[in-house]
């Protein structure tokens, strides 16, 4: 049965810091949001196909010298099969943007969506 995901990222607070200005002294991040559902192995862009797994990607725009940003982002992923929400977790990850290397992950978190499965599919049972 086809569904659709809707994804809010709103902001994060207290992130380590990450980076440090030269001449400032500055001790902030620069910081974004991806997230994914799907085929975790590599990230690519939003809304891939491999193979016979969909996978569904988003990322949020940097948020500049803050330990604390706001993105008040959202997401949609269209999913056609059930199975991928099931068997896949939502992944978030955050990210620091550098400018001269590899960005690097702040931190991630795995969202398991078989608890709002089970919860949907009880809120809609009729009553015999």
């Amino acid at each position: 049965m086809p569904s659709n995901i809707k994804i809010r990222i709103n902001g994060a607070r207290n992130l380590p810091i990450m980076d440090r200005a030269l001449l400032t002294g500055a001790l902030t991040t620069d910081a974004y949001v991806t997230v994914s559902l799907g085929g975790h192995k590599n990230w690519i862009e939003h809304h891939h196909v491999r193979g016979e797994e969909r996978v569904f990607q988003g990322k949020t725009g940097v948020v500049k010298k803050t330990l604390n940003p706001i993105w008040n982002e959202e997401f949609r992923f269209e999913v056609s099969d059930d199975t991928v929400l099931q068997n896949e977790p939502l992944i978030f990850k955050v990210w620091d943007n550098d400018n001269y290397k590899a960005d690097s992950c702040v931190g991630m978190v795995y969202v398991d969506l078989n608890p709002l499965l089970m919860r949907a599919a009880g809120s809609t049972k009729v009553e015999e």
